[in-house]
């Protein structure tokens, strides 16, 4: 049982509130009253946080070293040696193996899911985040752009799955929204910890905190401009989706106000769960959202 335990806790299931964006194709396609395009996306969400926890396996694998030298992460399963490596590697391989089979089985089982790019896009997301876990996670900029490009893969395979076609500025506001938490993460962690955060992530040593905060506002700025326009263009424009863009620009303000007066960021899924206004804000943006798409005409 304490195997479980840690094996779970080290898939991390508080993070696959990240996948969430995997419905983005599902909302603004305009699919949700579509009980079978709601259920097919489902089974998407849980494939990718079978991935998704694989993944997360194989990093606490590859960094239990340096997460021993970090005072929250080093009471992580694998690095705390509650949970052995090789049974970590072996249940990453099972989720793999898993969430593959039913990317690539899915079209076979349910002919209006049309074509394998589902199964692609799963296997690129895959990939990519072996190769950050491998490569980019040591390269300063390169780490951030490949975890905002993840959520880009993430929202592409929702759209796979349905067959509907994402807006460039919804893919836009994705990236950039994505960019704006990693680079929050990377002040939080220059600031508050800023040796041990250095020996546990050594790209550190190449950031600056007047380097990301500069960052940060460019990525504030592209990301508010980005949905202002996403929310004018195309089929949406047709709404009056523009009204929720009030709660997009508190709900980032919000964010900044956050990481620079509590400094907080360092998890972002904790900081947006944990924060009554940020929360209100997003139940806020939701309905208006599906008021625009669904009722508002």
């Amino acid at each position: 049982m304490r195997t479980l335990q840690a094996l779970l806790i080290s898939m991390r299931p508080h993070q696959w509130v990240k996948n969430l964006v995997f419905f983005t194709a599902l909302v603004f396609g305009g699919r949700l009253e579509n009980l079978h395009d709601v259920a097919a996306v489902l089974v998407g969400f849980v494939i990718f946080c079978l991935i998704s926890s694989a993944v997360y396996l194989l990093n606490d694998v590859q960094d239990r070293a340096l997460d021993r030298q970090h005072p929250d992460k080093r009471r992580r399963p694998i690095a705390s040696g509650q949970l052995r490596a090789a049974t970590a590697v072996q249940a990453s391989a099972a989720l793999t193996a898993g969430a593959l089979a039913l990317a690539f089985f899915f079209p076979v089982l349910d002919p209006t899911v049309r074509g394998f790019g589902f199964g692609i896009t799963l296997v690129a997301y895959y990939l990519l985040n072996l190769a950050y876990t491998r490569f980019f996670k040591e390269q300063a900029i390169l780490d951030v752009l490949s975890i905002s490009i993840g959520f880009i893969l993430r929202i592409m395979a929702g759209g796979f799955l349905i067959d509907v076609v994402i807006s460039h500025w919804a893919i836009l506001c994705t990236f950039f929204l994505a960019l704006f938490l990693a680079l929050a993460k990377r002040r939080h962690e220059l600031y508050l910890h800023p040796e041990g955060e250095v020996a546990h992530r050594p790209v550190l040593k190449e950031y600056h905190p007047i380097l990301v905060d500069q960052m940060l506002t460019v990525v504030l700025a592209a990301t508010i401009v980005a949905y202002a326009i996403y929310t004018m263009s195309g089929r949406v424009g047709e709404t009056r989706l523009y009204y929720s863009l009030v709660f997009v620009v508190y709900g980032l303000f919000r964010y900044l106000y956050l990481i620079h007066r509590h400094d907080q960021g360092g998890d972002p899924t904790r900081t947006l769960v944990a924060d009554w206004p940020i929360l209100i804000t997003i139940g806020l943006w939701g309905i208006t959202v599906i008021w625009a798409l669904y009722f508002g005409g």
